[in-house]
């Protein structure tokens, strides 16, 4: 998997100082092995249930350690400011890199069904049981321990709606960046399309409803 333009090229400054995480031109792509087993059950005609176990093997992870984590700290960064200047990494200062050997396992529980000739609902919940940098063996900071969501889907001739809920756990940060711990979060969002005609339709999402 390539990394993405933020991880290769965010940059945000301010009096001399970066802010947030910066990206890094030299990031390799990411490379991986993915293990799955999978069981699913038919209740009925109108519930169907999964479960399934994973396990992902991952060479050069795009993660985030400090500029005192890579050995970085005191050298000029890879940007300039808005002002031409060189700006060098603080020991705190987040870096995307690369993360030699990483790995994630867990399991995943699921369900859909039709609660109406219009409505579907459709649950899940996955467990990151470990999710840890190999080397270090410190958990990974973008990995919360659980996930569940739930989507109430509306189907209606050229009428599709979709009102989703997510929730996640709270995620264990690393040591060295002053955080010990995230806080759980739930996030809302909406999504709306009309079909015109077989070749046009129209769309509208409103994302993180309440925040």
């Amino acid at each position: 998997q390539l990394p993405t333009l933020q991880d290769l090229y965010r940059a945000n400054s301010r009096n001399g100082n970066w802010r947030g995480i910066v990206g890094n031109p030299k990031l390799e792509n990411e490379k991986s092995n993915s293990y799955e087993i999978r069981m699913g059950y038919k209740v009925n005609d109108r519930w169907n249930l999964n479960l399934t176990g994973y396990r992902y093997n991952i060479d050069d992870m795009v993660g985030v350690k400090t500029a005192g984590e890579l050995g970085l700290a005191g050298q000029d960064g890879w940007f300039r400011d808005r002002y031409g200047n060189n700006i060098q990494f603080a020991n705190n200062t987040e870096v995307a890199t690369n993360i030699a050997e990483a790995e994630i396992q867990g399991y995943e529980f699921g369900a859909r069904g039709k609660l109406s000739d219009s409505f579907n609902l459709a649950i899940s919940y996955t467990n990151f049981k470990k999710a840890e940098d190999k080397t270090t063996k410190v958990r990974l900071e973008s990995v919360p321990d659980y996930r569940a969501t739930m989507a109430l889907e509306y189907y209606h001739e050229k009428t599709t709606a979709v009102l989703s809920l997510s929730h996640q756990g709270k995620t264990k940060a690393r040591p060295g960046n002053g955080v010990t711990k995230l806080d759980s979060s739930t996030l809302c969002n909406f999504y709306i399309k009309q079909q015109c005609n077989k070749d046009f339709a129209v769309y509208l999402k409103i994302a993180n409803i309440g925040n």
